[in-house]
């Protein structure tokens, strides 16, 4: 099957690693900017607009079919969800550890970053780390920003009258 459709967008800048984990920054960097394809909307969720933003695992590249776990692609409809851990960052984790394209030792770097994550953010503070991801959601939702922190978040099914207020 093709690979996802990419954006240009980078999801990571320099400055970003000063807000987050080392693993944070270390899962995310293995993902890269995609879109809703007509390809995904033969597979599942098939309500998802074709080019709805999201990211896909830049190993398996999300191909369909490979083996089980390669699925690598992940659309977020809300940021509420993105911000989750367990909806957004250790689904990604947990996608790199099974992925078997993913080289093993990128998987084990990102499982020793992840013994220390919860330290990291403690000192760093949750709010930090809210706010990289609503700069990535951003980057990814409205490139036109480069990342800048803006109020409202899309959803799938939002009305364009709804997103213009």
């Amino acid at each position: 099957m093709q690979p996802p459709s990419f954006l240009p967008t980078p999801l990571l800048t320099p400055e970003d690693r000063l807000c987050c984990s080392t693993f944070t920054y270390y899962v995310i960097s293995q993902y890269l900017p995609c879109v809703w394809s007509e390809t995904d909307s033969r597979t599942v969720h098939r309500k998802t607009p074709v080019g709805f933003p999201g990211i896909a695992c830049r190993h398996c590249l999300a191909r369909y079919g490979s083996d089980k776990f390669a699925n690598g692609k992940f659309f977020l409809s809300v940021f509420a969800s993105f911000e989750k851990p367990d909806k957004g960052l250790y689904v990604w984790y947990n996608h790199l550890k099974r992925c078997s394209r993913c080289p093993e030792d990128v998987s084990k770097t990102a499982e020793a970053y992840f013994q220390t994550h919860k330290e990291e953010r403690k000192t760093l503070g949750l709010r930090r780390h809210s706010e990289l991801l609503l700069r990535i959601w951003n980057r990814l939702h409205k490139p036109d920003n480069n990342g800048a922190v803006v109020s409202s978040t899309p959803q799938i099914g939002q009305s364009q009258h709804a997103s213009m207020k």
